[in-house]
């Protein structure tokens, strides 16, 4: 009773609140249809039927007897176009066009991790904080392109009418990979439908957790697709993710919050591929770190959580491979990661490393630039912590360091 009263009572607060907005931007926010041709795993799995079945799979995935792969029939090509939602925000310059923040040639292209949509680069001011990295990296003269991923938010069309996408066996990270990729592509040669007069010729990726996972399985695949990195909430140690998807205890989300995950006018739901973190003390334990955190934005994360899909707890670590990129990279991973560095990212793992994130070096061994920033006292969910505004400032200082 108390947990629905702290939800409820937060959520009649916060609906009101939006995202900020730099003063000197003009924002977009498009519909963008994306073909993408992926080699993706097919799997066995039916959709469960029920929770308990749910927990039997996240419970298969976190043993350390995990069975996942006897479900695998070799890999298919998926060949497809999906509608993605993406808000492009791009500073103007009416003042002084030579301006030293005048970095019109560069875009960020956010890339959101799992519980989370494109909201979280650009979170609402709550309690006198501003949480908005959107804004940040606005004022510093960099434009911005965040997308919901493919399944994720606006980029789900099965609650207005449109084709459910298999949780299963489309939303995995190799397709994701190839929307990232497509995307990236169209920034540079100005083929976004209806802004044709807007390209860039540096496209940085941004991604947090699972975005960076994808971020780094792009340059991977395709070591020329990106500009430069930023690599939030994100080491190249696995070895915590099993006792993560415990800690999300994963939740048909139509049955978890059906309010927002079934059509009232029209009785469609999401299928039960599609799953959320259980309640807010499941995110408190996966995404945060007391006391760097204020309780109202915790309370906003689980009120606008967002989903993820079997298919991608399958294939989360199809990302995390060595590439040879050759831009410059920067990780910045909370000092107290649970999910990245389980707990504690200073830790050196009995290695010569000054931290765990440090390890993500040897997968790329060929950058021109690699650092490791720890945000002090921080958790996984960088951006919703106190300590955000000093993270974008390290963010936004590095990359002027490199060059852009």
């Amino acid at each position: 009773m108390l947990y629905n009263i702290f939800t409820v009572g937060l959520a009649a607060i916060l609906l009101g609140l939006k995202g900020s907005e730099a003063a000197h931007a003009t924002c977009y926010n498009l519909t963008i249809p994306v073909p993408i041709t992926a080699t993706n795993t097919n799997l066995s799995l039916p959709l469960p039927v029920s929770q308990s079945q749910v927990i039997d799979f996240a419970t298969a995935s976190a043993s350390i007897d995990n069975n996942i792969t006897n479900y695998v029939e070799g890999n298919y090509t998926l060949d497809a176009t999906y509608n993605i939602s993406a808000r492009l925000c791009v500073p103007t310059y009416a003042a002084n066009s030579n301006s030293s923040t005048n970095r019109n040639d560069t875009v960020q292209f956010l890339i959101h991790g799992i519980g989370f949509d494109k909201s979280y680069w650009d979170l609402p001011s709550i309690n006198g904080v501003n949480y908005s990295y959107t804004e940040a990296a606005l004022a510093k003269g960099y434009a911005t392109f965040a997308i919901d991923r493919l399944g994720v938010g606006l980029s789900n069309p099965t609650l207005w009418g449109g084709e459910t996408i298999d949780p299963i066996n489309e939303i995995q990270t190799p397709a994701h990979i190839e929307v990232v990729h497509q995307l990236t592509n169209m920034l540079r040669n100005g083929s976004i439908p209806n802004m044709s007069n807007i390209s860039f010729e540096s496209v940085i990726h941004v991604g947090h957790s699972y975005g960076s996972i994808i971020s780094n399985g792009l340059v991977a695949q395709y070591p020329n697709a990106s500009d430069g990195l930023i690599l939030q909430g994100y080491s190249a140690n696995g070895s915590w993710v099993p006792q993560t998807i415990a800690g999300l205890l994963p939740t048909i989300a139509a049955q978890d919050q059906p309010f927002r995950f079934i059509n009232a006018s029209t009785g469609v739901a999401l299928n039960s591929g599609y799953l959320l973190s259980n309640n807010i003390w499941n995110n408190q334990l996966v995404f945060y770190k007391s006391p760097a955190y204020d309780p109202l934005v915790l309370g906003y994360a689980e009120f606008t959580k967002q989903t993820f899909t079997i298919g991608e707890l399958y294939s989360l670590s199809g990302g995390i491979k060595p590439s040879q990129f050759t831009g410059p990279v920067l990780i910045v991973t909370g000092e107290h990661d649970y999910i990245f560095c389980g707990g504690y990212c200073p830790a050196s793992s009995g290695t010569n490393l000054t931290s765990i994130p440090a390890g993500a070096q040897d997968l790329f061994t060929s950058a021109s630039n690699f650092s490791v920033y720890l945000p002090p006292g921080t958790g996984h969910a960088v951006n919703t912590h106190r300590t955000a505004w000093e993270t974008y400032t390290h963010q936004l200082n590095w990359l002027l360091s490199v060059g852009f």
